[in-house]
């Protein structure tokens, strides 16, 4: 690992699983819409999410955006590489 996180940490985050191909809201199978997407499809393409927006991950953005904890961005910033490289694979 190139951040500071265990992997019982990492492990732990809230990672979002099956959501909405469009916005990423959670969903209880992968590949559907969700209904606000079926009805009217939104402006962007897609969203790429890897986590719901809750404890820790609220925190973390937080500290990086008003508390100028600058290493978090990192790390948020190694997790979302990892992530999209997973994905992509």
């Amino acid at each position: 690992q190139h951040y500071p996180l265990c992997v019982g940490c990492e492990q732990e985050l809230p990672w979002l699983g099956d959501h909405c191909r469009y916005c990423a809201l959670p969903l209880p199978m992968a590949g559907l819409a969700c209904a606000q997407c079926s009805r009217r499809l939104p402006a962007f393409e897609k969203v790429f999410a890897l986590w719901h927006f809750g404890f820790p991950v609220d925190t973390l953005i937080s500290r990086f955006k008003h508390h100028r904890q600058w290493p978090l961005g990192r790390l948020m910033a190694e997790l979302l590489g990892q992530g999209l490289r997973y994905r992509s694979a």
